[in-house]
């Protein structure tokens, strides 16, 4: 006895919920991939520039410190070099002016979770890229943006945050 064959729109759709999730577990999952997205902070201060955030090249530990001493607060971006929508991201929000603009009186750095930034990761319980975590001088966090966001909503959730941390 054959069995019937199902029609083309099943198939269609079985495959769509499939590539639908994978792409979405692409970009939660944590494991290792190649290199081909690579952070470039600036020495120095952070400064807004006509091309968005100016990340400082700075460690973890020395931007709490230095967020510590200036009463300012550390927006860590937490990125893998995997995950297309840390890419996105980047090209598209911390690219934005308004978003350098906004967050001139910060501390941004960027953390690669998985070459060097595993403790930072797994201190934040971590479990999905891209993530922003703005903490105070002493490493409590103030606010989380879990997933990618458009300059507009990161706009709102920056102009939503405290101006002088606790």
């Amino acid at each position: 006895m054959r069995r019937p064959r199902p029609s083309a729109s099943i198939v269609v759709a079985v495959a769509v919920a499939v590539l639908s999730a994978a792409a979405l577990e692409a970009c939660h999952k944590q494991s290792s991939g190649t290199a081909d997205f690579e952070a470039k902070p600036s020495a120095g201060s952070p400064k807004a520039t006509s091309r968005g955030i100016t990340f400082a090249s700075l460690s973890y530990d020395e931007a709490l410190s230095k967020a510590y001493a200036e009463q300012k607060l550390v927006m860590v971006d937490l990125y893998t070099d995997w995950c297309g929508w840390c890419k996105k991201m980047d090209r598209e929000t911390f690219s934005d002016p308004r978003v350098g603009q906004a967050t001139r009186g910060m501390v941004p750095i960027r953390v690669n979770a998985e070459k060097g930034g595993q403790d930072v990761a797994r201190r934040y319980r971590v479990d999905g890229f891209p993530v922003v975590i703005f903490l105070d001088g002493k490493g409590r966090e103030v606010q989380r943006i879990r997933g990618f966001v458009d300059a507009e909503e990161m706009l709102r959730v920056v102009e939503s945050l405290p101006r002088v941390p606790a």
